[in-house]
């Protein structure tokens, strides 16, 4: 191998005693001793291949431009851009520390990227998981005046719309369901839906094994049951011998007929109402009772598939045409209830009722990512630009052989893009173990999250993100470099410093990292103030010390109001002999899962002319309101004497008494559900509690005694009980004792959610808890990056003018003197992105209004946090190179070169 070093000295001069100088000329090496290798392997003769690389050095007594072109007549541009990603990756592996800061900076920020959009691409953007799932529609009703924006179908009003309309090619109802499941062992309570025969055509889904349902199974008495592959997998072992198998399914045998495929899930989790993923099938089983009830049992959600050409507009449109039709069919009771009232029929993409609240959250957690990503953009950028100034020996010989400025582009945006795509493969990486951790976090109402993973839309974006990062990070280094004065570095005896262009762009790329870790400060600033005034919002109930579970009494084994009523109370005596409890209580739901909702009429009330008002209704047994710790603002609580034949009560809530009696006792006022019912006389008014989501209004709230509740209510709707222990002390130790004497009461009662209420106000925030994990994350991130950038550009402008430190220090100027002045270059720095980040924080701000709860959208308190922590990291990123600027000795400074 020819001795290239000894070539270019004889040719283009003797090195120097630069360190620069000598780098950039053994650059030089490197790529004629390439140039050398590759003539070599095109088959020419050591001689040929020695003269070839020498020619690399000829032009340098021709014009650049004329060299240029005969250099891109020997190469083709796919070459080229070879021989640029090639130099590129050896840059690299001559500067170890700066790749290794530069990949990692990247990869951080391209990993986080990638985890959150594949999360955002499961959840709005892949399809849902039918064929043409763009043809499916949710059908609802709604009474808005009555406070019911959307409302699941009643039977006979959807048997009604089904029978006149013509968007849908087919239809299907269903409802969310729950089974205690008997098949050998004790039993469990599972997840089920019932659903109308048609639901698997119109969801066009095939099963695995068996078949679904026909038509004629909708009629009541088919027992008949599809199941999920994860329950055959759990309860067969995967066999196929569950087909003709018998579940007992609340005790009434179900023949299996059908196993869906693996990954299979309806209803799609996400809704309030009916969303809730299902493990078995059932028919739905309509009755003749039911299609004659109007204005009662709306629990059904109606989807459908639209015939071919059929728009989402059009279908809404019919709707909202049907919907007075359907309407006009009301007997005259339900008329004078709704009291002019209007009833509406919508119908929307599934999609949007599959996502509902999600949307805003996730496309803000993009946002966010999207910022982080832009800072460790910078962040690289300058450090090019610093590196750049090392590399004006290099680039000044570069340009001597020939290379234009176009040309020193190409090659500092194939070094970024070189960088950009290994950070991107580690950010690759990265973003999987982010996303595991993700989903581990990932509250459960986040909808199709399960599907989140790095399919080829999510590899496709992350290309984009890395290309589009080099890009962003590579431009300004490369115009900086292609404009730079290289004939003059070349003259340079290697003390040459960074030019004003280059100081200006640190600056600016130092500044605008500071600016976005200020937004992303003042959003998670924001959120954080929310979700405290989240979780001190006080739910109405007292969860410390307090255990939840829940059982069903099925058809099969109480079939009669006062079997399910003696039950109820032989299970409260039970449970009351628990050691540890101190009180307990039953009510038909829960803190923050309330169901049923009811317009109420109150005698002499000001809404008479109105709209009747609607009201979340529960029914109680045993001292349930002490259990819950739901506190009593006046009269009397329900207590025994309110049993059966005793005179109807009801008890209020705090908000409910406000609204109908200002100014006055509720004591004693009078309520009912429907004109002609017996009339409820209030007798006590407790707190108001959230029985929704915890960062909504309570909802006025009734209270009647379970026993009060006539055969139809109990034997229907009522199966279900949920009873409250108060423990006196731990309430770990009941939990246990409490699950036995539910199945020393009938062994084949499943018993479900037996849990502490304090889960129940953990997961109430859940949302926003990792809303706010991981929007601070991001912010703490883009704050080291930025501090990080900020300490990089001041170091580098100390180590440049050590010299001049020395001079000054050595004419008197004192170490207090310099350290202020680097201390004041950084904070200005971040003074200018602090302003810049502040007025776009202002903006950022009005975006977030509909996720705060309990903070003003300009939060002094958020607002001045914010640019403090900023400050406060900057004064640390500019305190080491202000400390080693005041300790230069200035004895060694003027001693260098």
């Amino acid at each position: 191998m020819p001795d290239w070093r000894e070539e270019i000295r004889r040719r283009v001069g003797p090195a120097g005693s630069a360190r620069r100088e000598a780098e950039a000329r053994e650059e030089l090496a490197e790529h004629l001793a390439d140039r050398y290798r590759e003539s070599l392997e095109r088959g020419q003769s050591e001689p040929q291949a020695f003269a070839a690389a020498l020619a690399e050095l000829e032009p340098l007594r021709r014009r650049p431009a004329t060299r240029e072109r005969a250099s891109s007549q020997r190469s083709s541009m796919l070459e080229q851009l070879w021989r640029d990603l090639h130099h590129g990756l050896r840059l690299m592996r001559r500067a170890p520390a700066f790749t290794a800061v530069a990949v990692a900076t990247l990869a951080l920020a391209i990993g986080a990227n990638t985890a959150v959009f594949s999360l955002v691409n499961a959840v709005l953007l892949r399809p849902l998981p039918f064929p043409e799932p763009a043809r499916l529609l949710v059908v609802t009703e709604s009474v808005p005046a009555l406070g019911f924006p959307v409302l699941p179908f009643g039977v006979p009003d959807y048997e009604d719309y089904a029978r006149m309309q013509r968007s849908f090619e087919s239809l299907a109802l269903y409802q969310n369901a729950r089974y205690d499941l008997s098949a050998g062992g004790e039993a469990e309570r599972i997840a089920a839906a019932r659903v109308s025969a048609s639901l698997f055509h119109v969801l066009r889904v095939a099963p695995l094994l068996g078949r679904t349902f026909t038509e004629g199974e909708d009629r009541p008495g088919t027992e008949v049951v599809v199941i999920s592959h994860g329950l055959w997998q759990r309860r067969f072992g995967g066999s196929p011998s569950a087909l003709g198998a018998t579940l007992l399914l609340d005790r009434v045998p179900r023949a299996v007929v059908g196993i869906m495929p693996a990954g299979f899930q309806f209803p799609l989790r996400g809704p309030r109402i009916n969303g809730d993923p299902a493990e078995v099938w059932v028919p739905i089983a309509v009755t003749d009772a039911q299609r004659a009830r109007r204005g009662g049992e709306y629990n059904y959600t109606a989807i459908g598939r639209l015939r071919p050409g059929v728009t989402p507009e059009a279908a809404a449109a019919e709707a909202t045409s049907i919907a007075p039709r359907i309407q006009q069919t009301y007997p005259p009771q339900l008329l004078q209830f709704l009291n002019g009232s209007n009833l509406a029929l919508l119908a929307f993409p599934l999609r949007d009722l599959v996502v509902g609240q999600t949307r805003a959250p996730l496309l803000l957690l993009m946002a966010a990512v999207a910022l982080v990503l832009l800072v460790a953009c910078a962040n690289v950028a300058n450090l090019l630009l610093a590196r750049g100034t090392a590399r004006q020996r290099e680039l000044a010989l570069r340009a001597a052989l020939g290379a234009d400025r176009g040309r020193l582009l190409r090659q500092s945006a194939a070094e970024s893009l070189a960088l950009a795509l290994v950070g991107g493969a580690l950010g690759l990486a990265l973003a999987e173990a982010l996303r595991r951790a993700a989903l581990v976090a990932v509250p459960v109402e986040l909808p199709l999250v399960e599907q989140a993973g790095l399919d080829t839309k999510v590899l496709l974006a992350t290309l984009a993100v890395s290309l589009g990062s080099a890009l962003v990070f590579g431009i300004a280094p490369g115009l900086v470099a292609a404009r730079g004065e290289l004939g003059t570095a070349l003259r340079q005896d290697g003390r040459g410093g960074t030019s004003r262009a280059l100081k200006r762009a640190l600056r600016g790329f130092a500044a605008a990292q500071f600016a976005g870790a200020l937004v992303l400060l003042t959003a998670a600033a924001l959120l954080l103030r929310s979700f405290a005034a989240l979780v001190a919002t006080d739910p109405g109930f007292q969860p410390r010390r307090a255990i939840a579970l829940s059982t069903f009494f099925p058809e099969r084994g109480y079939p009669k109001r006062s079997d399910i009523l003696a039950v109820d109370q032989r299970l409260l005596e039970r449970l009351a002999t628990v050691p540890g409890v101190e009180t307990l209580g039953a009510s038909t739901d829960l803190p923050f899962a309330s169901s049923e909702r009811r317009a109420l009429i109150v005698d002499g009330g000001a809404d008479r002319a109105t709209a009747p008002p609607v009201t979340t209704q529960s029914w109680v047994l045993g001292d349930y309101f002490r259990a819950a710790g739901i506190p009593l603002r006046a009269g009397r609580l329900i207590g025994p004497q309110d049993a059966e034949g005793a005179a109807p009560v009801v008890v209020v809530s705090d908000s409910l008494a406000r609204r109908f009696w200002p100014g006055q006792d509720p004591i004693g006022q009078r309520l009912r559900w429907v004109a002609g019912a017996p009339w409820l006389t209030v007798v006590g008014v407790v707190g108001d509690v959230k029985d929704g989501r915890i960062d909504e209004e309570a909802n006025p709230h009734t209270y009647t005694p379970l026993l009060q509740e006539g055969p139809r209510e109990i034997e229907g709707s009522l199966r279900s009980i949920n009873v409250i222990l108060r423990a006196r002390g731990e309430p770990a130790a009941v939990l246990g004792a409490a699950r036995r004497e539910v199945v020393a009461v009938d062994p084949a009662l499943a018993v479900a959610n037996l849990r502490l209420l304090d889960e129940d106000v953990r997961a109430a925030v859940a949302p926003q808890r990792f809303q706010l994990t991981l929007v601070a994350a991001f912010a703490v991130l883009g704050l080291v990056l930025a501090a990080v950038g900020v300490y990089g550009i001041l170091a580098h402008f100390v180590g440049e003018q050590t010299r001049e430190i020395g001079v000054r220090m050595a004419l008197g100027a004192r170490a207090g003197d310099v350290l202020r002045g680097v201390v004041g270059e950084g904070l200005r720095l971040a003074a200018v992105g602090a302003a810049v980040g502040l007025a776009a924080s202002f903006a950022v701000a009005r975006l977030l209004r509909g996720m705060l709860f309990g903070v003003g959208v300009y939060d002094p308190a958020a607002f001045l946090a914010a640019p403090a922590l900023l400050a406060l990291v900057a004064l640390v990123a500019c305190g080491v190179p202000a400390w080693r600027a005041s300790r230069v000795d200035p004895v060694v400074a003027l001693r260098q070169d």
